[in-house]
């Protein structure tokens, strides 16, 4: 039976800058709105973004999950999360969270946390 990775040999050193600047909160996922391509392509989340209406339509509730950004766990209706107050978008599920913040809290300034 393998080894189960240490969190710090699982991220990658410029995700923990991102994480080193996250403030993160405890949120339960609801689906939200999403923009889909007319073109029958792409479908991003939409955060309030200007788009054009030729390109894209606003599909209400289409969001419907998030993954995490440490393990890529799908995270969907009614489950709870931590996820970045601040402007970059950044989702941990309740297994990775307490990882990354024994993490960042075992290095004084934070500065140090990388893989080793």
């Amino acid at each position: 039976m393998g080894q189960v990775p240490d969190i710090r040999d699982r991220v990658a050193p410029d995700e923990w800058a991102a994480f080193r600047q996250c403030r993160f909160e405890p949120r339960t996922f609801a689906p939200y709105p999403c923009l889909a391509a007319t073109d029958g392509g792409a479908w991003v989340p939409y955060r309030g973004q200007p788009f054009d209406p030729a390109a894209w339509g606003l599909v209400d509730g289409g969001w419907d999950h998030e993954h995490c950004d440490v393990c890529s766990a799908r995270i969907t209706d009614g489950m709870g999360y931590w996820a970045n107050a601040g402007p970059e978008h950044v989702d941990l599920c309740g297994v990775c969270y307490p990882l990354v913040r024994a993490a960042l809290d075992a290095v004084h300034d934070g500065s140090d946390v990388k893989p080793r």
